[in-house]
């Protein structure tokens, strides 16, 4: 959420927090940590943040996944979340937002797949796509050597 505290400090979707103040937080109940936080002049949290997960998205009849990617190891670059298609139902991303990095299509490794070999893969899948992604910072990089895939 932009311009949210949490989005200053760069607390993201899926960190788990913890401990508030170096006191672990395992333990505690969801009310009791926010009433710790409210009640601290100075906030220090320690947060475990989630290299990658899983997710499960269903093709949609008119627009195949509803997504772009944009990159590819012929780009030198991993494969980047570009755009998520307005019309879409958003709760179907489960969580993914442009600027998250592709690790993996269907269990299948991309990390040395070319941007064209990777839609490949997206595009013949059926009616259902296992995703594995690594949350980026929101921004996807522009393209070397002209193209704008």
């Amino acid at each position: 959420m932009s311009g949210s505290a949490a989005a200053r400090v760069d607390l993201r979707y899926r960190d788990t927090i913890l401990s508030v103040n170096d006191e672990p937080v395992e333990d505690k109940s969801h009310e009791k940590i926010v009433q710790m936080m409210q009640q601290s002049g100075f906030l220090r949290l320690q947060v475990k943040r989630l290299l990658s997960w899983q997710t499960t998205i269903e093709k949609a009849e008119e627009r195949g996944f509803g997504f772009g990617v944009r990159g590819g190891a012929d780009f030198e670059l991993p494969l980047y979340i570009l755009r998520l298609y307005e019309n879409e139902d958003k709760t179907r991303f489960r969580g993914i937002r442009v600027g998250d990095v592709l690790l993996a299509v269907n269990s299948i490794n991309i990390a040395n797949f070319t941007h064209q070999q990777a839609v490949d893969l997206i595009k013949k899948s059926y009616q259902t796509l296992q995703l594995r992604l690594r949350r980026g910072n929101g921004t996807v990089p522009a393209l070397s050597r002209g193209f704008s895939r």
